[in-house]
């Protein structure tokens, strides 16, 4: 049976698309030949599915635009959970806000929603 070549643009790729192909029942080779290559060799008669389930693959898992690796550690942050805190911080209001004494009534006593204070 005639096989053919899929590239992938890195070991990892190759890795993770073979894992893909053998979830679903499709043998892959990885090949590399030199330092820039890295293919899968799948069947002819797999290749349709193969290219197939590795597009679903990719659908399914494109990284988001937000989420952008920082620091050398590889620390990973999503920006748009700084959206969040502020979202929730502007709809919580300030804190300094709400400790503020109530206004007194004029006669020297204060007003409390609880009884007596």
């Amino acid at each position: 049976m005639e096989s053919v070549r899929i590239a992938a643009r890195s070991r990892r790729q190759a890795l993770d698309w073979s894992l893909v192909l053998i979830s679903q029942g499709i043998e892959a080779i990885i090949d590399h030949p030199d330092d820039s290559v890295w293919d899968l060799i799948v069947t002819g008669n797999d290749y349709e599915n193969a290219v197939r389930f590795i597009k679903q693959y990719r659908l399914e898992n494109q990284r988001s635009s937000w989420r952008h690796t920082t620091f050398r550690s590889g620390f990973s942050f999503d920006w748009a959970a700084l959206g969040w805190v502020l979202l929730v911080r502007a709809l919580a209001g300030d804190d300094r806000i709400r400790r503020t004494p109530p206004p007194s009534r004029g006669d020297g006593q204060s007003r409390s929603l609880l009884g007596k204070a």
